[in-house]
Formats: C-alpha cells, sequence, structure tokens
C-alpha cells in the first residue's frame, strides 16, 4: 500500500528525494482516539503538551479531554481557558467537553464518599492522576485482545478509532484511510515486543500503571495530519497551525454521569449549546 499527496494506490511512482518507510509485516492503521483525559485537571501530573507526547508515543493522534471549571468560573471562561492552553503546546489532534454539575434542593445528595476519604488519600495509596496511560492503551489493549484471539485487527480499529469517530462526528475525516481522509495514521508492529517501565514512558509521573507489563505489539511510527510525529522511539514533532476539532459540529458530550433531569438542567443545557455554536 503506497500513499503520496492524498493518494491511496498499490502502487506509485516515488520521485527522487522522498523519504519511503518500509511497512512490511506491519499494519497500517488509523491513529487512536481517545476520548477521555484530563490533561488540565488539577491534580494531573501532565498537562497538554507531555500529554499529547505520550499520546503520539502510543499510536494515538486525537485526544479529547475533560474541561473542569475552577471554583466560581463560568462554563464559558473554563471552555476559552482550555482551548486557548492547548492550542499553544498540544502537539496532537484535540477537542473538549465539559462537564455540567447540577444540584436540587429536594434531592440528598452524596458529595463525599468512602473511596475519596482523606484518610486513604493520605496513605498515598490513592493517586489516579500518577497512573496515566494514554501512551500504552493500545499496546495493552492488543495484548489482552488480539494477541489472544479475542478480537480481530479490523475491530481492533473500530474500537480505538473508528467508533469514536463516528461517535464525536469526526468521521469520515479520522477513523479511517482513504482520500479525503485525514492524515492521521499509526504503522503498527504486532512483533514489536515493548516492556513498559517509568524511564521509558513520556508521562512525568513517577509511577507507571502498567510497570514491568510487556506488550507484544506497539507502534513503530505516528503520523499527524500529515506530519512524521513518533518515529524510532521519539516524539518529533512541535507545535503547529493544528486544524482544531473545535471546529467540527457536534463533539461536545455532555457527562452524562452528572445529570438529573429537570428545569435548571434545561436552562443550562441551553446556555451550553449556545457556547458551542458562538464557538463553531
Amino acid at each position: 500500500l503506497f500513499l503520496k499527496n492524498l493518494q491511496v494506490s498499490p502502487s506509485i511512482e516515488v520521485e527522487s528525494g522522498v523519504k519511503i518507510i518500509d511497512g512490511t509485516g506491519k499494519l497500517l492503521m488509523p491513529a487512536g482516539i481517545d476520548v477521555h483525559t484530563q490533561f488540565n485537571a488539577s491534580d494531573s501530573v501532565d498537562d497538554f503538551s507531555v500529554g499529547s507526547k505520550a499520546a503520539l508515543a502510543g499510536g494515538t493522534a486525537t485526544i479529547i479531554d475533560v474541561i473542569i471549571p475552577t471554583t466560581n468560573e463560568s462554563l464559558l471562561a473554563a471552555f476559552d481557558r482550555y482551548y486557548k492552553l492547548a492550542e499553544s503546546i498540544s502537539l496532537c489532534n484535540f477537542a473538549c467537553y465539559i462537564i455540567i454539575y447540577i444540584f436540587f434542593s429536594s434531592y440528598l445528595c452524596t458529595c463525599v464518599s468512602d473511596h475519596h476519604a482523606t484518610s486513604n488519600r493520605s496513605s498515598g495509596n490513592y493517586k489516579m492522576s500518577s497512573k496515566p496511560a494514554v501512551e500504552e492503551r493500545m499496546s495493552v489493549l492488543w495484548e489482552k485482545t488480539v494477541h489472544v484471539g479475542k478480537m480481530d485487527p479490523m475491530r481492533f480499529v473500530a474500537v480505538t478509532s473508528s467508533n469514536a469517530a463516528k461517535i464525536f462526528n469526526l468521521y469520515p475525516r479520522k477513523g479511517r484511510i482513504a482520500v479525503g481522509a485525514d492524515a492521521d495514521i499509526v504503522l503498527w508492529d504486532p512483533a514489536r515486543m515493548r516492556k513498559f517501565n517509568c524511564q521509558g514512558q513520556q508521562s512525568k509521573s513517577p509511577t507507571c500503571f502498567f510497570d514491568s507489563f510487556t506488550a507484544s505489539a506497539s507502534p513503530v511510527l505516528t503520523i499527524c495530519g500529515g506530519r512524521l510525529a513518533y518515529h524510532e522511539n521519539k516524539v518529533s514533532f512541535s507545535p503547529y497551525s493544528l486544524e482544531k476539532l473545535k471546529r467540527a459540529r457536534k463533539i461536545f458530550l455532555i457527562n452524562s454521569g452528572f445529570l438529573l433531569i429537570g428545569i435548571f438542567f434545561w436552562l443550562q443545557f441551553f446556555f451550553l449549546k449556545k457556547i458551542i455554536e458562538n464557538r463553531q
């Protein structure tokens, strides 16, 4: 398979001086889409710069981050703050969705649970922010599904990119390799083993959620927006004018875990809808 100037063909005449990457024995797939990251959360160990590097190193070219407003910050202000920050330092495609908190005087909501008790946090045993996995997720999923025969490579592509692209209205621009689609591609080696550890990860986290885990497959290179972003174990990419996914319609998602039906929900939903329309 050859790709050149928006062409996909079994054979293409290659001009002199063109860099050729041999993909013999490897799989050429749409790059991954991670639909839930928290790179700008107050307790996040990585920011958009480091997190996007980790994503590219793991074969992911698109991230969708959660917008979490600070105390007394409006949805509009939080929306603008996230995008300005991500636009300046993110190395891969990005978009965001926002959480709407709704409280009712008619119900007693659980505001504190035993999973977040201060004694548990002070022990140091519950620090999920110190265990990022955007870099490892595709290799781990391959190991636990395709490698053991529970999933074929086509289903793997659907789970890691195509389905997400369709749900968030990014398909057919993303989630496929074809003329007219964005050039977000990963060259996947099903025989390229990788052992994860803290020292070899892009994340700044002092721990690794999959420390000592060995995956039988990993990406050889990641192409984001037609540019070689990750190759030979290095992220060789600098911020540039990405076609931001905020321009894609209907990409925004309201976290359903915080929704209750009521008049205040519809008022806030209407307000958020106006925010999104003004940003199109």
